[in-house]
């Protein structure tokens, strides 16, 4: 069976050419084809600089001139696609250990299991108790989720057009009927990305086989130190939560205009009244756009004027909420041994 990886950005090119790294240096093997889509509305210029150093036998590229949600995204390269076994990652997932990939897809192509993912609820509480219920997800197990991450998320093409190929998410007003899990509302209901695909994968009666995420989080030096977790010395892929679409906001120029829209006339300037996260949250997820840039930057010398602004726009926004350097600096270098650079 052919294999396809899926992999939607937001156009930011340091952290896109982390992932492509290690891409290029452990996993291309264990997949035939590598989807890229950048949807953004950043200048043309670092479009074809991430389309330049992408370019791969192995790569289809495709450009979007404007954001595109995750779960739009999803659905947009699945249906341009063929490849029989689909595996989902994103921009801010890292692959670091070779066979992994191999693994899992030869699980689903050997008919061990339908699909392999890592579990979260991301939806209003009521839909937890209906799921936990209509799926038989009783046990303890299920208490961090029941539905999946669009990251790390291995599956059968045949299995995911039987769905609506609706990889968004999904809202229902109270006294809507949700199919999937067979009940009519009694309340609201909100979800995230990939919550109402993995409703409609369970619906079918397939086999799950559930995988830890790694995604990282505020307690990472604390697991680091005690050898836990993301340092628990079996992880081999992680999904570090960086700000991935931060060029479109947070990270700016000198005028304060979002580096994405910096040759926008009609762009407005970024207004940050509020600190968007906890502190030491914020911190990490900046480390490895930092680790990104530190790493890669004499590598930009095409988009140089981008680069520059890059770097600047992320001591701009450290000094602008007083964030720890030496939190962000100690996250670097935990995360950099983990994964071998």
């Amino acid at each position: 069976m052919s294999r396809i990886a899926l992999l939607p950005s937001r156009g930011d090119p340091f952290t896109l050419m982390l992932t492509w790294y290690f891409f290029e240096n452990v996993w291309q093997d264990e997949v035939d084809k590598l989807l890229i889509n950048v949807n953004s509305p950043e200048e043309i210029e670092v479009v074809n600089f991430i389309k330049k150093y992408t370019a791969h036998p192995k790569v289809v590229f495709s450009y979007t001139d404007h954001p595109t949600d995750h779960g739009p995204a999803l659905t947009k390269m699945f249906k341009e696609s063929t490849g029989e076994i689909v595996v989902f990652v994103e921009d801010d997932s890292i692959i670091f250990k070779k066979g992994l990939v191999d693994q899992y897809c030869k699980s689903i192509e050997e008919k061990t299991t339908d699909c392999v993912g890592s579990l979260r609820w991301c939806c209003t509480g009521e839909l937890i108790d209906r799921e936990r219920v209509m799926f038989g997800l009783l046990d303890d197990k299920y208490l961090p989720g029941g539905n999946f991450w669009p990251c790390f998320f291995f599956a059968r093409r045949s299995d995911l057009a039987k769905t609506n190929l609706h990889f968004a998410g999904k809202n229902w007003k109270a006294g809507e009927h949700i199919e999937a899990v067979h009940w009519i509302t009694p309340v609201d209901i909100a979800s995230d990305t990939f919550v109402w695909m993995s409703m409609q994968l369970r619906d079918l009666g397939l086999k799950f086989t559930e995988v830890e995420q790694y995604h990282g989080n505020s307690g990472d030096i604390g697991c680091y130190e005690n050898k836990t977790f993301l340092f628990d010395g079996n992880c081999g892929w992680l999904h570090n939560g960086t700000l991935s679409s931060a060029i479109e906001d947070i990270l700016t120029d000198d005028n304060d205009i979002p580096l994405a829209r910096r040759k926008d006339s009609s762009a407005a300037k970024y207004q940050a009244l509020t600190m968007p996260a906890e502190k030491e949250e914020l911190e990490r997820r900046l480390s490895w756009g930092l680790l990104a840039y530190r790493q890669f930057k004499d590598k930009f010398d095409d988009i140089a004027e981008f680069r520059d602004l890059y770097g600047k726009a992320i001591e701009k926004y450290i000094n602008r909420f007083n964030l720890d350097r030496n939190r962000i600096d100690r996250s670097i270098k935990i995360y950099k041994e983990l994964i071998g650079l």
